[in-house]
């Protein structure tokens, strides 16, 4: 695993990571789940200067303005960034994640993904609709000599 071979990952990241894959793999999580994790604790452990369950509250807020203000990843990555650096802090301090608690230099962490608002003038109109349905309708049609052959 590039995990254990990472030069840019602190040594107590590494253990706590191999001891969260453990634990993931009890619980039933599936390989490529497992794998999106221990590949954000690497991502995350290169932002910072040292273990990341060493860091305060104010550094935590550092990384995730950092995370924020990223314009080279997309927003479901840094979403992944904020759940993962959260479930990461709940395990290494042995939260109950049946409750959903974090340690507090976490826990004010907004994980939530942003909803788009559709505004009536992008949905189809019932006209529009019936008028899709209809081409489509009459495409089939056409192509019902085809598919009897």
């Amino acid at each position: 695993m590039r995990l254990k071979e990472s030069t840019d990952v602190h040594d107590e990241d590494k253990t706590l990571t191999l001891e969260l894959i453990d634990h993931m793999t009890a619980k039933g999580i599936g390989k490529l789940r497992i794998v999106k994790y221990v590949n954000h604790v690497i991502s995350l452990s290169r932002l910072v200067d040292k273990p990341i369950t060493r860091l305060s509250r104010g550094e935590v807020e550092k990384l995730v303005g950092r995370i924020n203000t990223s314009g080279d990843i997309k927003d479901t990555t840094k979403r992944d960034h904020k759940v993962i650096l959260k479930k990461y802090f709940q395990f290494a301090r042995k939260f109950d994640e049946e409750e959903k608690q974090y340690p507090e230099e976490v826990r004010w962490i907004k994980t939530g993904q942003k909803r788009r608002r559709l505004l009536p003038e992008t949905l189809l109109s019932q006209d529009e609709v019936r008028l899709v349905l209809a081409r489509k309708f009459a495409e089939l049609v056409s192509l019902q000599p085809l598919l009897s052959s």
